[in-house]
């Protein structure tokens, strides 16, 4: 048998070795999701956060002007990329949104690490919705949605965490017509569909102790607080709460960082708290609260404790995006992906809070964590079909002049 034989041999035994290491039912990779991967990778190695996201927007208007795409950048720093119908007598567009930005970025942690089935790095979850988008922008450049309704991909110059609702309301501004639909892309939970969507809060509070304790090193005699008990405190009293009888409220501790290390006491120290609830009016007695109790903490010691609201999130009008959760639904199941209903917070809840029909679908499955993403690559496929279906159907659903 000649060399290129053997090759050809060789080259089919590996992919085939591959695709048996996929799981189902996410064999058949669509065409994108090099690209995807590609987009994803380079994304998640920009710096982030940074004011305006504006290396990664830089990234996105370079990827556009390539494929002759128009795009423009709001007062926030966002880019939107409207594709209008040319005399629709009904403005009002198909929105679709994702976060640039990331919490969770790394200058040697994002540079990402990648073999025959997963893509490993930090924040790399993050930068997924934003690579999805690109394909779908590109993909409405060349018609593969109709011209029935008026689309709107917005890139959004901030990170999940950092989104709030007077963001989301100047976007809305910044759009000029109401969207009569939005789709918002989130990077992990390919199969999950929310059941009973959940509003959120999320704290920061940071312990440090006064300076003269900092010293206490060179002072023996300076009594120094311990920031890790104040921590630990803080967390027990949170812990043991229950915050509404029919437990629809929950609480926990999403970080914890203190210490100094090299025989230093641990003077300084940040917690991380999320609030989750079913029950908007819950939500909100609950956030005054773990505030309150957050503010309590190590009185009497002279150590100064700060509680930062970090984020907002209330709860969603699940009636008004029944019909587009269905249409998720229906994709999944056309997919072959079992739908897989959950609670959790949706920032859908942004947009439906303010009357607009709104979902969230996710793009990858993933193993989310603080210094490393795991992206399963044999989902990229099936999580760019989902969004592109699911907004053609969304399109298609949504007659000029009609309600979602």
């Amino acid at each position: 048998m000649g060399p290129m034989p053997t090759l050809k041999a060789f080259v089919a035994k590996a992919f085939a070795s591959l695709r048996r290491g996929f799981k189902a039912p996410f064999r058949k990779a669509h065409p994108p999701a090099d690209g995807l991967l590609s987009d994803a990778v380079r994304l998640a190695e920009l710096a982030s956060p940074v004011e305006r996201e504006e290396p990664r927007i830089q990234f996105v208007l370079e990827r556009l002007k390539r494929s002759g795409i128009v795009c423009r950048i709001d007062a926030d720093g966002n880019a939107i990329v409207p594709f209008p119908v040319p005399g629709s007598g009904d403005p009002r567009p198909v929105l679709v949104h994702a976060c640039l930005g990331t919490k969770r970025w790394h200058p040697l942690g994002s540079l990402s690490r990648l073999d025959a089935v997963s893509a490993r790095g930090a924040g790399l979850a993050d930068a997924l919705p934003a690579a999805v988008l690109l394909a779908l922008a590109e993909a409405a450049a060349g018609g593969a949605f109709g011209a029935s309704r008026s689309i709107v991909f917005a890139f959004l110059s901030r990170s999940p965490e950092s989104a709030d609702g007077d963001a989301y309301g100047r976007l809305l501004d910044a759009l000029g017509a109401r969207p009569v639909v939005a789709i918002g892309l989130r990077g992990t939970g390919l199969s999950r569909v929310a059941g009973k969507p959940l509003g959120a809060a999320r704290f920061i509070v940071s312990i440090s102790a006064p300076a003269e304790a900092k010293t206490a090193r060179a002072n023996p005699s300076v009594p120094v607080p311990s920031a890790v008990s104040l921590a630990a405190e803080l967390v027990g009293r949170l812990e043991g709460v229950r915050w509404d009888a029919s437990g629809a409220t929950s609480c926990r501790v999403a970080r914890v960082a203190a210490g100094s290390g090299f025989g230093r006491p641990p003077v300084d120290a940040t917690v991380e708290i999320e609030l989750e609830s079913a029950d908007q009016g819950v939500l909100d007695l609950a956030v005054g609260a773990v505030g309150a109790t957050a503010a309590k903490t190590g009185e009497g010691t002279g150590v100064a404790v700060k509680v930062a609201e970090a984020s907002r999130l209330p709860v969603p009008d699940a009636r008004l995006s029944a019909p587009l959760a269905s249409i998720v639904k229906a994709v999944l199941k056309e997919l072959k992906i079992k739908a897989v209903e959950a609670s959790y917070a949706d920032p859908a809840a942004f947009l439906s809070s303010r009357g607009i029909p709104a979902v969230s679908i996710g793009v990858s499955e993933a193993v989310e964590g603080y210094e490393r993403d795991e992206l399963e690559l044999a989902t990229l496929g099936a999580g760019f079909r989902l969004a592109e279906l699911s907004l053609a159907r969304c399109v298609a659903a949504v007659p000029e002049g009609g309600e979602a």
